[in-house]
């Protein structure tokens, strides 16, 4: 299969969302949906049955009257997808796509990203989770690509904690009437060992916390990722205007934070990176800036802001913006 990956990008709240009804097929089908809609507002995203497939890496063992039961099938389990919020006596839910068409006849897909999940995927700082399709795709097994998607969302801190019983049932969705004493063997550890053995997560090691005799927490840790390093990792499997624009986005996202690039705070990441951001400073001396770039030289040195931390944890959105005045 050719080149034809791309950067998966969003905002944590995303990883709020319950997945867990999804096989492993329609977890690469929902994965390379939001991989497409990142940066795009509301705009409608048209891709065709044989382009999508790529980027799902969708086997070509899989007929067509299958694929589109495929992507059909995984629309509708996530069609009501949402994040909720409670604010006082209200109960806030959205839907994550506000429209959706499969188009069998011209082999066609469209949908776009509800209003209320458009800054979820627009404008990113400083917390959000990153990670390569290819590498989310070429994972095998359910609840691999779960453990590995929630893990990516710290992967800089090189460490993530949760309550034992809500990452088994609530993250992962293991049954509730399995044996427990087969969780740790049958849903953690296999599924570490596959990802310690593809290597996207060095030195991956789990334990756990007792209390009672009983499980109460489960901790994960690794060596630290940097967003330039996930980049570097999978240089290879990018085409080259694909690796262009995800550099370009990269450095973007790093002006407005105010990191600075041209004293080398990520020197060797990739020269162009540097080149994007000297050429907006001289733009911006003649007053052409572009959209990203919001920051001189002089800014960069005096911001004392730091860099964007993928995969940094922040205050989960209440919705209370929403609310009702």
């Amino acid at each position: 299969m050719a080149k034809h990956n791309v950067l998966v990008k969003y905002n944590n709240p995303i990883n709020a969302l319950n997945i867990t009804q999804l096989n492993q097929l329609e977890l690469n089908v929902f994965v390379a949906l939001i991989s497409t809609v990142k940066n795009k507002g509301t705009q409608a995203i048209n891709l065709s049955f044989n382009d999508f497939r790529q980027l799902a890496r969708v086997e070509k063992n899989i007929g067509e009257d299958q694929f589109n039961d495929l992507v059909i099938g995984t629309f509708k389990k996530i069609g009501a997808g949402s994040i909720a919020f409670e604010i006082k006596d209200k109960f806030l839910m959205f839907p994550l796509f506000q429209k959706i068409l499969v188009d069998k006849s011209t082999k066609k897909i469209k949908y776009n990203v509800s209003n209320e999940f458009v800054k979820y995927f627009n404008n990113f700082a400083r917390e959000y989770t990153m990670f390569p399709l290819f590498d989310f795709t070429a994972i095998k097994g359910k609840y691999a690509k779960i453990i590995y998607k929630q893990l990516m969302q710290y992967v800089s801190t090189g460490k993530f904690y949760d309550n034992y019983d809500h990452f088994v049932y609530e993250t992962l969705g293991v049954p509730q009437s399995t044996v427990k004493s087969n969780i740790n063997s049958k849903f953690i550890k296999a599924n570490i060992d596959k990802l310690r053995k593809l290597g996207y997560l060095r030195d991956l090691s789990v334990s756990y916390t007792r209390s009672n005799n009983k499980f109460t927490g489960i901790e994960f840790t690794w060596e630290p990722v940097s967003s330039k390093d996930i980049i570097r990792n999978s240089r290879d499997s990018f085409d080259e205007k694909e690796y262009d624009n995800m550099l370009k986005e990269l450095a973007e996202d790093l002006m407005v934070c105010g990191v600075n690039l041209i004293c080398g705070h990520y020197e060797g990441i990739d020269e162009r990176i540097n080149d994007y951001i000297d050429e907006q400073v001289r733009a911006s001396k003649k007053g052409k800036k572009d959209k990203g770039a919001q920051l001189t030289a002089k800014d960069f040195e005096e911001s004392g802001q730091t860099p964007p931390m993928v995969g940094a944890e922040e205050k989960p959105d209440d919705g209370s913006h929403l609310e009702e005045e």
